[in-house]
């Protein structure tokens, strides 16, 4: 079984005009589709479309419709990329105990020969909002894969959408690393690294990944809040007007849950002074 747990950090890089850092333990979820039968066993730790401690569903991807690799493959066939995927790989956080706030997916469409032929990261805003940059261009490097796109998705409000991403991934079976660089004007202005050693997934792993990491699935949205006051009130970084979406693959999700609504009211009411473009 190729499915596993990621387990490592999360470290952030602001450069200019306000230099910021910071880096929190994480863990992921790197599930193989293919396995998802095989994954039943894990219950109740583990449920995909069903009640569970982590539970997977394809409503909280893409458009919600279809299975999800139905949606991975609609999307990549959207914007030509080649398949047949003999693999798919989502690269993901998970619901816990109903509560999911999950700002990035990566998805690995895989060929035959364990190559990707195209990368999808799903983003996810505090404003309720989802994008999907689809990487075709994958170029080889020698730790993996490397890919740009132009920024087309408000994430933060502390930038605007101008710039370009440079991702750099893993190969899809190495241990998990994901970078995401913004430059703007040639510059380098974020610097993302979402690292992670292997630990297999079962209930053993599960449980020891709990017990070092208790509140790492719960506390994604009061981090958001702590780095965003340290930035607003601290360091008087000024708030940038969320536009109106720019690209029509930008979708509205609207929260599910209370907790959901919850999360995007503290959020949003945190951050008073921003005003918001909505689709």
């Amino acid at each position: 079984m190729t499915s596993r747990l990621c387990v490592g950090e999360l470290r952030h890089q602001r450069i200019g005009p306000v230099d910021h850092a910071f880096r929190y333990p994480s863990f992921a979820f790197a599930i193989d589709l293919e396995e998802l039968p095989a994954l039943a066993s894990l219950a109740p730790w583990f449920g995909h479309e069903r009640r569970a401690l982590f539970g997977l569903s394809a409503r909280d991807h893409f458009d919600g419709t279809g299975t999800l690799r139905e949606q991975f493959e609609r999307m990549a066939a959207a914007h030509g990329a080649q398949g047949p995927f003999a693999r798919i790989v989502l690269v993901t956080n998970l619901r816990f105990l109903g509560v999911l706030f999950n700002p990035v997916s990566f998805w690995y469409g895989l060929g035959a020969d364990g190559e990707p032929r195209c990368i999808i990261a799903e983003v996810n805003n505090t404003f309720g909002e989802r994008h999907p940059y689809v990487l075709t261009d994958l170029e080889r490097t020698p730790r993996g894969y490397r890919a740009r796109a132009p920024k087309r998705f408000f994430v933060s409000p502390f930038y605007d959408v101008q710039g370009e991403y440079e991702f750099e991934f893993s190969r899809p079976d190495d241990p998990m690393a994901i970078g995401i660089t913004v430059r703007r004007g040639g510059e380098v202005a974020f610097r993302a690294l979402w690292t992670g050693a292997d630990v297999p997934l079962t209930r053993a792993g599960l449980f020891a990944t709990l017990a070092r990491q208790p509140f790492s699935a719960l506390v994604t949205v009061p981090r958001i809040l702590v780095q965003a006051a340290r930035l607003w009130i601290q360091r008087r970084l000024p708030l940038v007007p969320k536009p109106v979406p720019i690209d029509p693959a930008t979708r509205r999700v609207a929260p599910e849950s209370w907790t959901e609504r919850l999360a995007a009211r503290l959020v949003l009411g945190a951050l008073g002074g921003i005003r918001e473009g909505r689709l």
